[in-house]
């Protein structure tokens, strides 16, 4: 199962069914914050020399 389909589905489970479109939103708005936290996360685990080739990586296929 894809990892969008996966965290859909524990959202739903977690907000329940008689969830209000606020209670979506609220939810939104805590996944947008917590990117971020990820983002911050990552660039403290890896050196910058480590995303160039993990990105270049990606785009020049090797």
């Amino acid at each position: 199962m894809a990892f969008k389909q996966e965290l859909r589905e524990l959202i739903e489970k977690h907000l329940g069914p008689d969830a209000r479109p606020r209670d979506w939103m609220r939810v939104a708005g805590e996944l947008h914050d917590t990117s971020y936290e990820v983002d911050d996360e990552a660039d403290k685990k890896f050196t910058r020399k480590q995303w160039d080739e993990d990105l270049e990586n990606i785009y020049f296929d090797r």
